[in-house]
């Protein structure tokens, strides 16, 4: 019970992060500036709660790479997962695309799904190999880690590219990046890594299928964004993938949360 409560808080925190993101762009932050003011803050955050205390992708590629590497069995319960959850993700994605753009426009609307799908598969394989070889680092520090490291980046190329002028941002898209730094960084990724340690590699980051689709029915209560019947039937097939891929964790996770129990004690 505990496990399923954090996980839905976590799947509406990150679901909601995508209505907050656009506040922030349309209250005059630029993309980039904002990306990294956010997991600066959150991962200075972070490490500062840390303290030193001694204390990973999306679950396609997840599931993937990890019966790649024999981190997972193959299942036909998996198989029917990542099937269901490619064909979701796209309808979820494209649902207005083929009525209301023009064929440039959809080219864009493709090109931008396959980098995506690119970016999560090197996402994927680097914290796939990352688990394995480093299991003694804590995951929260590094956590943290990878938010400041990203962070500047991302700041970086707003120097370059972006024209900084606070003076300039509404008091809505300042709330939206408070909001994204506690709780759509701190507080989400806390759940997530929780998560993380009494289920498996692949339960937690089914959130990356379900955000998307809260995202979705935010957008048309909040922001009057279109719906069609193709995003509905997108979001039932996510929802659908999301059962078969987490497959039996409920009986593993008790095991795993005694012996997270015990190791804390």
């Amino acid at each position: 019970m505990k496990m399923m409560i954090a996980y839905i808080a976590m799947c509406l925190i990150f679901g909601t992060t995508f209505l907050s993101i656009e506040i922030g762009i349309e209250g005059g932050m630029p993309p980039f500036f904002f990306a990294g003011a956010r997991f600066f803050l959150a991962g200075v955050i972070i490490l500062f709660l840390l303290r030193g205390a001694k204390s990973l992708k999306h679950p396609i590629f997840t599931t993937l790479l990890a019966m790649w590497t024999g981190q997972k069995k193959r299942s036909l319960q998996l198989v029917i997962g990542i099937a269901l959850g490619f064909i979701g993700t796209y309808l979820v994605a494209t649902g207005t695309s083929h009525e209301t753009s023009s064929g440039g426009e959809k080219k864009m609307v493709y090109a931008g799904i396959a980098l995506l799908l690119f970016i999560k598969f090197i996402y994927a394989l680097a914290l796939t190999r990352f688990q394995k070889h480093t299991s003694s680092v804590p995951s929260m520090t590094s956590n943290g880690l990878q938010m400041i490291v990203g962070s500047l980046f991302l700041l970086l190329l707003s120097i370059c590219f972006e024209h900084v002028t606070p003076s300039e941002y509404s008091p809505a898209a300042l709330g939206a990046l408070a909001y994204l730094i506690v709780f759509g960084s701190v507080v989400g990724y806390s759940i997530f890594y929780w998560l993380l340690r009494v289920t498996n590699a692949v339960f937690p980051t089914t959130f990356t299928f379900i955000s998307p689709v809260i995202a979705m029915y935010v957008g048309v209560l909040f922001m009057n964004e279109e719906f069609t019947i193709a995003m509905g039937i997108g979001a039932g097939t996510v929802i659908s993938s999301v059962v078969f891929l987490s497959w039996g964790v409920r009986g593993k996770s008790k095991r795993l949360q005694m012996d997270v129990l015990k190791s804390d004690s």
